[in-house]
């Protein structure tokens, strides 16, 4: 099978409602697409016109609150996943991203929990990760734990390294647990990414991408994308890389050149 692609519809289109940017992002011949916060969008109608428009929905954020580092704060957080997981069921979606930290609208670290012990961040993240795990697994859904870049977008996130996330995973050692791996953000933080992939492959669940510098659509920095997504059909990934972008020009003119990138990796 060939590997898929979405597109994640937050950052592009600002100007459009949520369901004008599903059809756009249809009209540009997509098939998959992704959001963060479901709260904020009508379900009801999300649903019915990603059915009109054969669109599959890949990916959403599973909690915007809570903590994965503080045992205070793991009850909103469970809370947090398991209205999503619901949502999620509703919306047929297999995957939900997670983040050890809560993020503001604008992306910044709400809490950096300083007085919690690094060695306690981690004991609470694998602890509440394997018995989210279980819950998870029961209604079929993936977790996908995110880690973010410290030095641009996120100061203050606590999961920024890529060595200990895949040590989570395998800690937490549970099929519905998984790494969603942000090439741009693994980039900002100084990572080899073919080198990542051909050693963790088995660790992570998901994909995303934007070029690095800017977080613009592939084709506008310095991250080779084609040379990935080779490395990655020649392993064997079948499972979605989502475009998570913010355009450099216009939505339209992004949108068209991935789809001249993808189309070389889409199986006739």
């Amino acid at each position: 099978m060939a590997i898929k692609f979405s597109i994640c519809t937050e950052m592009i289109f600002p100007e459009l409602s949520s369901v004008e940017k599903l059809e756009r992002i249809a009209a540009a011949g997509f098939q998959t697409v992704e959001f963060w916060d479901w709260k904020n969008k009508d379900l009801g109608m999300v649903s019915e016109r990603c059915k009109a428009l054969g669109l599959w929905i890949s990916n959403m954020s599973g909690q915007r609150a809570g903590s994965l580092l503080d045992s205070n704060d793991l009850r909103v957080y469970s809370d947090e996943v398991t209205v999503s997981i619901g949502a999620a069921e509703r919306l047929s979606c297999p995957n939900l991203m997670l983040l050890t930290n809560p993020l503001g609208p604008d992306g910044s670290v709400l809490n950096s929990y300083p007085d919690v012990p690094p060695r306690k961040k981690r004991q609470n993240c694998v602890r509440a990760l394997s018995r989210l795990a279980r819950l998870a697994g029961r209604h079929g859904i993936r977790l996908l734990l995110e880690p973010l870049n410290t030095r641009i977008d996120h100061p203050g996130y606590w999961l920024d390294d890529a060595d200990l996330a895949f040590e989570i995973i395998k800690e937490v050692n549970h099929p519905n647990v998984l790494l969603l791996y942000d090439l741009y953000h693994m980039r900002a933080m100084g990572r080899d990414l073919l080198s990542d992939l051909e050693k963790n492959l088995d660790l992570i669940g998901y994909f995303h991408a934007a070029d690095f510098p800017g977080r613009h659509e592939p084709g506008t920095g310095t991250i080779d994308l084609p040379s990935i997504l080779r490395l990655l059909g020649s392993l064997g990934y079948d499972g979605v890389v989502g475009f998570e972008f913010s355009p450099s020009s216009t939505s339209d003119h992004a949108l068209s050149r991935i789809s001249a990138l993808v189309a070389q990796f889409v199986a006739p």
